[in-house]
């Protein structure tokens, strides 16, 4: 039940990235700029595609039954997760040392990105490690 969730979540999320990105690059193409919106609609079928892929593979794996997570994949996420966690209080400390010279919305937005790229990090590192079982 738990992975029919996850896929409907994931089908849901595709669709408003979709949706949502289509509308704001229709109101910038509105407004008369052009490079931006195009930028936008090549990251956007670059993001959805990656995404259906994965959905696609999901959709197989339920329908066989095969399960999405298993004992290591949620040991992998967790300690991911700690070791992501303490990467990105430096990466917060060392922006709030630069607050003088950036703005508060590059701030958060910095933030918030290299949150996710050392959790991407550390989730891959842990993934390639051998010893987690």
């Amino acid at each position: 039940m738990r992975s029919k969730v996850k896929f409907i979540l994931l089908l849901i999320t595709l669709v408003l990235v979709v949706i949502g990105a289509g509308i704001f690059s229709i109101n910038l193409l509105v407004l008369g700029k052009s490079t931006v919106p195009v930028l936008l609609i090549i990251v956007m079928i670059f993001l959805a595609g990656i995404l259906s892929a994965f959905l696609r593979k999901f959709y197989y794996d339920l329908k066989a039954g095969i399960p999405s997570d298993d004992e290591r994949t949620e040991k992998i996420r967790m300690y991911a997760a700690g070791y992501a966690y303490f990467i990105s209080l430096y990466v917060w400390i060392i922006l709030l040392a630069f607050h003088k010279y950036l703005d508060t919305d590059d701030i958060l937005i910095i933030g918030l990105i290299g949150m996710a790229i050392s959790f991407g990090v550390s989730w891959l590192l842990m993934k390639l490690k051998k010893g987690i079982a």
